[in-house]
């Protein structure tokens, strides 16, 4: 299920005041993933692309429901990023259930997208899972 226009108006309502805003570091990261993203109320997936200086240059919902169940092709978050001229991305999901633990599909797919985005020149620089003031990282498995 994509979100609606209503809905990914209220989850980009932000876009312009964070363009440009740094991610330097995994903290940095982290914490607007958490400050952004962690009172969706339903399971979502979000990409932030970042310019060869890691400051944001546009961010999209890729889609929502499970991360088993968001149809996402990585041909369309590569166009994306690219039309932006974002040199790597970072991908996000929240788990509303409270559990930031990544899946063993998580783990899976992450790993693939890594591998062929990095083929491509975008390389995925992280996958960050966040429940309940909880965040987890799938590139430390």
């Amino acid at each position: 299920m994509v979100l609606t226009s209503d809905q990914q108006q209220h989850w980009l309502a932000h876009v312009g005041e964070i363009r440009g805003e740094s991610l330097g570091g995994r903290a940095a990261a982290m914490k607007f993933v958490s400050d952004y993203f962690a009172k969706a109320p339903h399971e979502a997936l979000f990409a932030i692309y970042l310019d060869r200086s890691l400051k944001i240059c546009d961010m999209a919902c890729l889609g929502t429901g499970s991360i088993e169940g968001v149809k996402v092709r990585l041909a369309e978050v590569i166009e994306r990023g690219s039309a932006v001229d974002s040199a790597c991305f970072i991908l996000a999901h929240n788990q509303p259930r409270g559990d930031p633990t990544p899946s063993q599909h998580d783990i899976r797919i992450t790993r693939g997208i890594r591998r062929i985005s990095e083929e491509l020149d975008m390389p995925l620089l992280d996958h960050f899972i966040f429940a309940k003031g909880q965040i987890a990282s799938v590139a430390d498995l």
